[in-house]
């Protein structure tokens, strides 16, 4: 029995499955801030890391500024503006970049020294206007650090066999996906929602999850045996005996509510007409998954995250290569490709692209999506070909994401028929649109004219129609697909389908919620697709109809 106080809790989003395992905390001060040496292969992972540090320390900079603004504290904002300034300086963050790569360390320990650096040539200078400036440097450095201090460093400080359950503040969808490969059973973070990113990458790799939980990063020590229950999201940290034993029961009982679910690989008859159900998919890894479960395609594949596993921009062969393999595998199904979804819920990606910052108060609904691409068509021209290269091997569709007016559609339109002549693949691709924006909502017909299909994203479709920021862990509450506002939007965009004789899909989160699969059906949309892990319950759900 641990000599420490059992304590339990609840969070504010889960996935899915059940964990029993050893606490590995994410967290560190950068009191205690490492200088490493790295191998040269660790290099771009480490710029990558102090680039994603310097973004959300201008996020955290941008809510600041939103608080004084609104609390009248405008003497403040001037102190914020110089961190501003120095966080986008290129002349000194490159100086850090180069000594990341030229020295091969760590980058806390380039940060250390560029200020160092700094601070000497400033404590020479007697002038108390640099004495202010050496203050501005620390403070933005010790920004950079915080944020460094809070990202994930695969390497555990724990020796044990049992499954890890990682803690933090928070997980980029990038950590997340290294964590798993690292073989990480549970994820637990204070910050994100039901919709986060972070939150939908493990739904869709199976990853056992728990989203705006308070208090327990602070309560938990590593080593500690924790509890992590994401299909009733609940949590408990260091049990008794006889609790355990509950649990245990309870771990049993999910593992062989699993085992019964693979029994819905093959799809059942069922009473009524079943809906094509189709996959989104994240990662190459879930194609083997993909390939038992018999889906009848690919819905969406979302094609960011070659971009977020590259310490450049992918080359044309390099993005035929990594979407060729979607292709291959489906053997001559449907794969929707989504062209790239960047924008401020992705500022590392968005950085690299643009060797910029997303700028705005709410970058969310900046640049982004299709509004980038159009702004920098090399970017599209790229991905438009590596995807007509792929689609010699199987059937290829293209999605377009952000979507809100028609001349969107006609400029991919004329890009895809550019790309065509020019590689002299003459395959039809079928182009359609995600319907995530109320405004693409409300002309659905008229993109209906111009597409040959539509599909509706409800992740965004929700949090734009509720002005809810789905990332947002205390607005958990609010984010919701039971809105009334929800059903009306998809009903008004069936309708302007139907009247079209446009194929309408769902590939949103609603897809895989066996509670809305009726509903779906009910409305005639008849392609679902959802994550992998959510197959088999839509299956068991049509078959005892």
């Amino acid at each position: 029995m641990t000599e420490k106080e059992p304590c339990q809790g609840r969070a504010g989003a889960w996935s899915q499955g059940m964990v029993i395992g050893r606490v590995q905390k994410l967290n560190y001060t950068h009191q205690n801030t490492p200088h490493q040496h790295v191998d040269a292969t660790q290099v771009c992972e480490q710029l990558e890391r102090f680039d994603m540090s310097i973004n959300a320390a201008l996020e955290e900079l941008d809510k600041e500024q939103a608080y004084l603004c609104q609390n009248q504290h405008a003497e403040s904002l001037h102190v914020l503006d110089i961190h501003r300034m120095l966080l986008q300086d290129n002349d000194w963050l490159n100086d850090i970049r180069d000594k990341i790569e030229k020295q091969c360390i760590n980058a806390e320990w380039a940060l250390f020294q560029k200020i160092n650096e700094l601070l000497t040539f400033f404590n020479q200078l007697q002038n108390s206007h640099f004495k202010n400036k050496k203050l501005d440097i620390e403070q933005a450095g010790d920004r950079i650090l915080r944020h460094l201090a809070s990202q994930i460093h695969v390497k555990t400080v724990l020796s044990t066999k049992e499954p890890l359950i990682f803690i933090a503040q928070n997980f980029h969808p990038a950590d997340v996906i290294q964590l798993w490969r690292k073989h990480m059973k549970g994820i637990v973070s204070k910050q994100g929602g039901t919709n986060s990113h972070a939150m939908i990458i493990a739904r869709s790799i199976g990853l056992p999850a728990l989203m705006g939980v308070d208090h327990l990063i602070d309560m938990a020590s590593d080593g500690d045996l924790l509890v992590l229950n994401a299909e009733l999201g609940y949590w408990s940290l260091n049990p008794s005996e006889s609790e355990l034993d509950v649990y245990r029961q309870e771990f049993n009982a999910t593992n062989l509510e699993q085992s019964r679910l693979q029994h819905y690989i093959h799809r059942l008859p069922s009473t009524t007409k079943s809906p094509s159900l189709m996959v989104n998919v994240e990662l190459i890894e879930e194609l083997e998954l993909v390939k038992e479960l018999e889906v009848d395609g690919i819905g969406l594949f979302r094609t960011e995250f070659i971009f977020a596993n590259a310490s450049q921009i992918p080359t044309l062969e390099q993005q035929y290569r990594y979407y060729v393999q979607a292709v291959r595998a489906m053997q001559g199904k449907d794969v929707t490709f989504r062209l790239m979804d960047i924008g401020g819920d992705k500022p590392t990606l968005f950085q690299r692209l643009l060797h910029r910052a997303p700028k705005g108060m709410n970058p969310l609904m900046g640049m982004r999506g299709i509004r980038l691409l159009l702004e920098n068509m090399p970017l599209l021209y790229t991905q438009i070909k590596a995807i007509l290269m792929a689609a010699k091997e199987g059937s290829v569709r293209i999605v377009i994401p952000m979507v809100h007016r028609c001349e969107e559609v006609i400029a991919v339109r004329e890009a895809l028929v550019l790309c065509q002549n020019e590689l002299n693949i003459h395959i039809d691709i079928p182009l359609g649109v995600v319907i995530e924006i109320p405004a693409a909502v409300m002309i659905a017909d008229q993109l209906a004219d111009i597409c040959d299909f539509l599909s509706i994203g409800t992740n965004d479709l929700i949090q734009y129609t509720l002005a809810t920021d789905r990332n947002n862990e205390y607005m958990a509450n609010s984010y919701t697909d039971q809105h009334p506002a929800i059903l009306e939007m998809l009903k008004i965009t069936v309708k302007k389908a139907k009247s079209k004789n446009t194929e309408l899909s769902i590939c949103g989160e609603i897809a895989g919620d066996p509670a809305w699969t009726q509903i779906l059906m009910d409305l005639g949309i008849t392609h679902l697709s959802m994550s992998p892990h959510s197959i088999l319950r839509v299956r068991q759900r049509l078959s005892t109809k």
